[in-house]
């Protein structure tokens, strides 16, 4: 399975075997993981991810700690040391920090864990669609444990962009793509691509391809509106009803 995005990281976690992701903000798509998994074809034990979003870029380095330097409990002691602190001055240290340091930090995890990125999420007056929150880092106490048990067997990243792969390089398998949605907030930082000659150029490869958008796709083999499985908390004043569409190219 491949992602063009690992936002949705939380499909390939629940699909071998593992639910308790260390930072929240990742799984938007968790509500939908068993429709998403049912088009790929359900459980997997391989996962190719793709991430070029650079503070996510620094996460997974965190926790995959692929250079091998204990990046890992370095973060989860680094987190350890703030829960006698108070969680807004925390939160804007990690603001400060994210911007600063380069290496993969206990500031990059805070930041993202906190939807900070781009001014979306933090504390009160700070978040764009939320305003009157106060407070939006969870327990520390459970990050700290998340990131010294996460399940990091079978997956592999790429740390780039998803189309400059080739997909002869691959055995055939399953691509999932999940772009960002069209005009939705917080997606500045990425441009989108164009996902339909993406799914195409796998599919003329021998590869089934997976989309999951707000929209269906013109040129899909197959089109399913998964909107009404999401299971959990709907936080419709965040979606605004968004519609979830998967559209499948079959080989």
């Amino acid at each position: 399975m491949i992602e063009l995005c690992a936002g949705t990281a939380a499909v390939s976690l629940a699909a071998s075997g593992s639910s308790r992701f260390p930072v929240s903000r990742i799984g938007s798509k968790a509500g939908y993981v068993e429709p998403i998994l049912e088009a790929c074809g359900w459980w997997r034990t391989r996962f190719f991810l793709c991430e070029i979003d650079p503070s996510l870029i620094s996460i997974w380095h965190a926790l995959l700690d692929t250079q091998g330097v204990g990046y890992r409990e370095a973060t989860a002691h680094e987190i350890e040391m703030t829960l006698g602190l108070d969680a807004r001055g925390v939160w804007e240290w990690a603001r400060e920090g994210v911007r600063t340091c380069p290496s993969p930090s206990a500031s990059d995890v805070l930041l993202w864990m906190a939807g900070a990125r781009g001014g979306i999420g933090g504390f009160k007056g700070l978040h764009k669609l939320r305003p009157n929150v106060d407070g939006f880092i969870p327990s520390r106490e459970s990050l700290v444990e998340r990131i010294r048990t996460f399940r990091t067997s079978g997956l592999r990243m790429h740390y780039g962009n998803a189309s400059d792969l080739d997909p002869a390089a691959f055995v055939k398998d399953v691509v999932y793509i999940d772009p960002p949605y069209v005009g939705r907030q917080g997606y500045g930082w990425c441009l989108r691509e164009p996902v339909e000659g993406i799914a195409e150029r796998w599919r003329a490869a021998g590869h089934k391809v997976v989309v999951s958008e707000g929209r269906p796709l013109p040129g899909a083999d197959e089109h399913r509106n998964i909107t009404r499985h999401r299971k959990g908390q709907s936080r419709r004043s965040l979606t605004t009803n968004q519609e979830e569409w998967l559209s499948i190219w079959k080989p």
